[in-house]
């Protein structure tokens, strides 16, 4: 059978309508309900495997799927019919096939014969003139035409058929006709004892010819969302094209303890996925790499063990296959759970930033100055650190206020972080209060915002580089002192983005009053947005990392509160609706009232500045999400923080050796070349070489990106932000940007945003960086030139000298 697998596999498509296309036959009848010997189900079994061939498949060839029995009863038995939109004439996407897979149940007779011939009347109906077909069956038709003489009579009239027959745990003497099946169709026929030897089977036939590698977490608490990540090498010399990543997850069938434990697919119930199971990929260059996440939550189940299985495979080419397991608890995590990251060294857990740190929404204030820094003891970093946790973050805070500013209302955070003895792990928001984010949720909720947009994204596009706070709030936590103090471990700085707090746009309006609320096209801007700030925020902690500092980001903070937004009930956020804003209006009115006017902007401690925050169950959720995230096996705590200062010596350097003539250099980027992808890493790197020199400006143009956002310019190797160009109201881009000082040789110039689809994009160009007219060349030029007048200076003087005592002579 996998050998036949495997050569359906390998057929190529002609022509918009595949020459040859598959179908699936599923033998759906009521004995595929039943377990195999191994006490595995039937039918679940053949899911799985078929599955596997779907994903494998591609794009290229037309697909089908058959069930059996059902349909009309021809001649008394019910030969079956197409899975609706599953036949091959509509071309359905292999993704909706493999679903549709999942999804059959098992009930009636075995009417093979009647199947086979129904199937092909419908594919000639069609205009198909062929057909390769995998009949899934368990047992001996019991309702009209052997399947054998049915195929005899389906080739005698002119249909050229492949049938790949696939017996589960079938007697010897229940095989004979689906022996000679295959053998007249020139096809396949295995049988075998059980579900288990068929996935095995399958799995040892696949090509290696790529190198994949997939980490994801050991422990998960039921109900969580977690995360599985795969990373796709191309170990050979030239590029490879047309591959796809997919994912399986199983729970594990039996004791955990039994050796002989087997799989089984899951019920759409068992696992809620929150990414496309399966990614097709774009070029993987000869040696490059690409990496993809998918997320998902696991509820409803009372299996303690789940397996995943990762496939990564090619066109035509075959795939390499993965597995791990994931124990599941019905127990929250602690921080001694979590990965390195997390680890104690006897120090204190120090929470920074703004409202979303200081735990603003989940109650229980502590009596801090000013009150109205909404420090709560059940926000996500006390639940990590416990007793030893020290709270600076304050309500309202910006990034100048965790760097040094200070006022009635804020403290320096900075400064106060500087005080603490040993500070082990940082954590931190911040970056949302800069762009005025309680604003522009206030004008969302009370009126339309969509036009909006473009000004809210020219408020990310001008957020100050965080980068560089990231790197000063990690060197106070690592000063020698603290860092031998922790017997040589250095205490990461991590960074979170803001979780999302709506559900899909699709489901419609949000917390919806009248005119007030949040309608389908607002929820889907803000979107957009957040997705916009967090990947800023992204980019700026790279930056930071790629300095050599340990900061981090922790991704799946994004979303944590899938099934939880602040539309529903059982929200993970403050629910902002207009009878929750009335009433602590009013609430905060009468407090207000009661206290002295000179108290008012000082100890005014309101309450309606809790909309729209993580509430005490979004906290408790975020930080057994950040535990979950510190056990990934790709988070290695770095062991040697660089110090980077610039000296006045080095300015004077920089100085000597800038550009005196810089000039402009013309970028026009090819939309072709644009792929999307969340991480500059993965982006195809342009064939097409640029010359420039220091200081030299680039005049970028590109068109079909989406109308009013911008689009970033980074200069790599070590990455630096050129800055952000607008996109006009027909998608184009155009505009000059100055290269900021790097190496002279080679690097890359990134460019990213937004497409018209409102996919992330980008590309990489290649650049050969060169000196241009450095400043010293022409000092010293200057100083010969100079040298030069003074010596014909001196001749000519020295001339007339003596041509005057001549005279006088």
């Amino acid at each position: 059978m996998v050998l036949s697998l495997v050569a359906l596999v390998s057929v190529p498509s002609a022509h918009a309508q595949s020459e040859k296309p598959l179908v699936i036959v599923f033998d759906t009848s009521s004995s595929m309900a039943d377990n195999d010997n191994n006490g595995q189900n039937k039918l679940l079994a053949a899911q799985t495997l078929m599955s596997d061939l779907v994903r494998e498949r591609g794009d290229n060839v037309d697909l089908g799927l058959w069930t059996y029995p059902g349909g009309a009863s021809v001649e008394g038995c019910a030969a079956g019919s197409w899975v609706p939109d599953m036949e091959p004439l509509k071309k359905p996407d292999p993704t909706n096939v493999d679903a549709q897979i999942r999804l059959l149940t098992a009930n009636g007779d075995t009417p093979t014969g009647p199947a086979l011939q129904k199937v092909v009347a419908e594919l000639k109906a069609q205009g198909y003139h062929a057909a390769h077909i995998v009949l899934v069956t368990d047992g001996l038709a019991n309702c009209g035409i052997p399947a054998c003489e049915a195929a005899r009579g389906i080739i005698n009239e002119g249909f050229e058929i492949e049938v790949a027959a696939v017996a589960f745990n079938m007697g010897s003497e229940s095989t004979q006709d689906l022996e000679c099946l295959a053998k007249v169709t020139g096809g396949s026929f295995t049988s075998t004892e059980n579900s288990e030897d068929l996935l095995k089977e399958i799995e040892e036939y696949k090509d290696q010819d790529l190198q994949l590698d997939v980490t994801a977490l050991e422990s998960v608490r039921r109900g969580d969302m977690t995360s599985v990540t795969a990373t796709i090498t191309n170990p050979k010399d030239e590029p490879v094209t047309g591959a796809a990543l997919a994912i399986d997850v199983l729970p594990v069938v039996g004791s955990t303890n039994d050796s002989n434990a087997t799989t089984a697919p899951v019920s759409p119930s068992g696992v809620k996925h929150y990414s496309p199971v399966r990614y097709p990929l774009s070029t993987i260059e000869a040696h490059g790499t690409i990496r993809r996440t998918w997320r998902f939550l696991i509820s409803g189940d009372t299996n303690p063990r789940y397996q995943w299985k990762v496939y990564a495979g090619v066109h035509g080419k075959g795939a390499v296959v993965k597995t791990g397991n994931m124990e599941i608890t019905d127990h929250d995590l602690t921080r001694h759970d979590g990965g390195e990251l997390l680890a104690s060294h006897g120090g204190t857990v120090v929470v920074l930033g703004d409202s979303y740190s200081s735990g603003e929404g989940a109650g229980d204030y502590a009596n801090t100055h000013p009150p109205s820094c909404h420090r709560s003891p059940n926000v996500y970093g006390q639940l990590i650190g416990g007793k030893n946790t020290k709270i600076i973050a304050c309500s309202g805070a910006t990034t100048r206020d965790v760097l040094g500013g200070a006022s009635e209302k804020q403290v320096s955070q900075i400064d106060l972080l500087r005080k603490i003895e040993n500070p082990d792990v940082v954590v931190l928001t911040m970056g949302g209060n800069d762009i005025g984010f309680s604003d522009i949720v206030k004008e969302c909720f009370l009126h339309d915002c969509q036009s909006n947009e473009r000004k809210y994204r020219d408020f990310v596009s001008h957020l100050a580089h965080m980068s560089g706070s990231y790197m000063e709030l990690s060197e106070v936590i690592n000063s020698k002192e603290l860092i031998a103090k922790r017997g040589g471990k250095l205490a990461p700085l991590i960074v979170s983005p803001y979780p999302d707090p709506f559900w899909s746009p699709s489901r419609g309006k949000c917390n919806h009053f009248g005119l007030n609320g949040f309608t389908s096209s607002e929820i889907a801007m803000s979107k957009r947005l957040l997705a916009t700030l967090n990947e800023r925020i992204r980019t700026e902690v790279k930056e930071a990392q790629a300095q050599g500092y340990p900061v981090y980001f922790s991704e799946p903070v994004i979303t944590m509160a899938a099934g939880h937004s602040i539309c529903v009930e059982d929200s993970y956020f403050v629910r902002l609706t207009l009878s929750d804003a009335v009433r602590r209006s009013a609430d905060d009115f009468k407090t207000r009232l009661s206290l002295e006017k000179s108290q008012w902007d000082k100890d005014y401690d309101a309450t309606f500045p809790e909309l729209f925050h993580p509430n005490r169950e979004g906290h408790h959720r975020w930080a057994q999400t950040l535990i979950a995230w510190s056990k990934s096996e790709d988070l290695q705590l770095r062991q040697q923080a660089p110090r980077v200062r610039i000296t006045a010596g080095d300015r004077i350097i920089q100085a000597l050796t800038s550009n005196v003539a810089p000039g402009v250099v013309r970028i026009d980027v090819d939309r072709k070349d644009l792929q999307a992808s969340v991480d500059a890493a993965e982006l195809t790197q342009s064939t097409e070489k640029r010359a420039v020199a220091q200081g030299d400006a680039v005049d970028v143009h590109l068109e079909g990106m989406a109308p009013k956002t911008r689009v970033l310019i980074q200069v790599r190797s070590t990455p630096q932000t050129v800055g952000s160009l607008p996109v006009d109201d027909k998608g184009m881009v155009s505009g000059k940007l100055t290269l900021p000082r790097v190496t002279n040789g080679q690097h890359e110039l990134v460019v990213v945003g937004w497409n018209e689809d409102y996919r992330f994009v980008g590309t990489r160009i290649p650049i050969t960086v060169s000196a241009g007219l450095p400043l010293f060349v022409v000092i010293v030029a200057g100083f010969m030139l100079a040298a030069a007048a003074g010596g014909v200076f001196f001749v000519v003087r020295r001339k007339r000298i003596l041509k005057k005592l001549q005279l006088d002579e």
